[in-house]
């Protein structure tokens, strides 16, 4: 501005997260900007902004925010009454808004309202476990899943999902659930990008055999960070039925210090199962895992098959062994 003052617009985040009309969201600064870099900062899945202006040693911060908050306090199955009303209500038998806020009815909200919203928990007395069963709602608009906003939550999953996380369009956050049942664990669609799941332990609890396969990237869809740098985004995947811990396809990966086969101790939990298959996917950077035994007859007996795509970047990974890297499992390094 004539003053010297700079207004600083969030190019990284969607339309649908800057407010209606496609608004962006702006940092007003007393000062010209010096640098600007894009970070993220907060559980959901888009870039914030960190800022440095001349004449201050102190950076300023955008942070994304979500449209709309939905706390599941029921851990029921119910359908929301009113997708209208932009409130996670349920009809408890008495009417419209009687009833508490499922997994299901939130999931519900979001996809109806606008903008990229979040979805926590609030269920019981903190520290307790909730098993959800058969809410069945696909995803089909930007949200954040936080289950580790369950009070309680110390790193093990309080909330247990007997169905899959089904990804269908838009940016997600998946984080912090135990999936324990089904026929696989999260999906991403080819509609699907930019979007995280991370602290989630795909595999038997809660008296629940495991789903049938971890992660489905089959259809295709692009930019999906599985896991990160940090011991708490790391997803455990310890199916035991024969199917895959994880299928990549599609392009812009990063699947980083996960789990494939090994239990949440880090003992050998999922011997007969075609562990890490990637097919064509392109520009993928898997880094740091641990990727332990398997039975694919096809290839076998390999942990990882990677047939086609271009661009893979493998470092930093234990392959056939245990957590630590010591004890090995019996299967070979890899087919590809």
């Amino acid at each position: 501005g004539a003053d010297g003052s700079a207004r600083i617009a969030q190019p990284d985040i969607p339309a649908r997260q800057r407010g209606a009309g496609g608004e962006r969201l702006a940092l007003d600064t007393v000062a010209p900007p010096v640098a600007a870099l894009a970070l993220r900062l907060n559980p959901d899945p888009f870039a914030d902004l960190v800022v440095l202006v001349e004449g201050s040693a102190e950076p300023q911060v955008l942070e994304t925010r979500a449209a709309s908050t939905f706390t599941v306090d029921d851990p029921g199955t119910a359908a929301d009454c009113n997708t209208n009303d932009g409130a996670c209500t349920t009809d408890a038998g008495a009417g419209c808004g009687t009833g508490g806020c499922t997994l299901h009815a939130a999931i519900q909200q979001a996809n109806a309202s606008a903008g990229a919203d979040a979805i926590q928990f609030a269920l019981g007395a903190p520290g307790s476990s909730h098993l959800i069963t058969t809410f069945s709602e696909w995803i089909w608009e930007s949200v954040t899943i936080d289950a580790t906003t369950q009070p309680g939550y110390a790193g093990v999953p309080l909330i247990h999902s007997t169905e899959p996380l089904i990804s269908q369009a838009g940016s997600h956050t998946f984080r912090g659930f135990g999936l324990v049942a089904g026929n696989q664990g999260v999906y991403f669609s080819a509609a699907s990008s930019n979007s995280f799941a991370e602290g989630n332990r795909i595999g038997a609890a809660m008296a629940q055999p495991g789903p049938g396969m971890g992660f489905n990237l089959m259809a295709g869809p692009s930019n999906i960070t599985l896991g990160g740098a940090a011991a708490a985004a790391r997803n455990v995947i310890f199916c035991t039925a024969s199917s895959n811990l994880l299928d990549l396809r599609g392009s812009g990966h990063v699947v980083r210090n996960n789990w494939f086969g090994l239990d949440p101790t880090g003992a050998f939990a999922s011997p007969d199962v075609d562990v890490v298959y990637l097919y064509g996917a392109n520009n993928v950077s898997f880094l740091d895992n641990v990727v332990a035994g398997t039975s694919y007859p096809a290839f076998g007996k390999v942990a990882v098959a990677v047939l086609g795509g271009s661009g893979l970047v493998f470092q930093g990974n234990f392959v056939g062994t245990d957590a630590t890297g010591n004890a090995g499992s019996g299967a070979p390094a890899s087919q590809g």
